[in-house]
C-alpha cells in the first residue's frame, strides 16, 4: 500500500476538508485506489449529486452496504456516507468483489459520524 501525501494541498484549494487515499497493488499487477473525502465545500456540493439515487444509478448498479447506497460499475465504486463523506474506489484488473470486500470492512456508521 502507498499513501498519497500530495492531495492535502489540493483539498485546501477546493474549500478544505479531509482527504485520504490508499493505493493497493499485488504481485499479479492488479491494483486499486481507495479515496475518502470528508467535509469541505467540494464534498458538500458533491453530496447533492452522489446522494441522489438517480445520479448513482447513472454510474452503475446500485447496492447497499451497511444501509448506505453505492454505485458499482466499470471497475469503480462510488457513494456518499452520511451525506458528508465521499468514498470512491477504482481498480484495474481487480474483480468487483475484491473492491466490495474492502468497502464492507469499513465501519460506515462511524465514518458517517466523522
Amino acid at each position: 500500500m502507498a499513501l498519497d501525501r500530495d492531495s492535502g494541498g489540493a483539498m485546501a484549494m477546493l474549500g478544505g476538508g479531509t482527504f485520504a487515499k490508499g493505493i493497493y497493488t499485488n504481485d499479479e499487477g492488479a491494483n486499486f485506489e481507495f479515496e475518502i473525502m470528508a467535509g469541505g465545500a467540494i464534498v458538500s456540493s458533491m453530496g447533492a449529486l452522489f446522494g441522489s439515487t438517480a445520479m448513482l444509478a447513472s454510474k452503475g448498479r446500485l447496492i447497499r452496504i451497511q444501509r448506505q447506497k453505492f454505485a458499482v460499475g466499470d471497475g469503480e465504486i462510488t457513494g456518499m456516507v452520511g451525506d458528508k463523506v465521499l468514498i470512491q474506489i477504482t481498480g484495474n484488473n481487480v474483480d468487483a468483489e475484491v473492491l466490495l470486500s474492502h468497502l464492507k470492512s469499513i465501519d460506515l456508521k462511524a465514518l458517517a459520524d466523522f
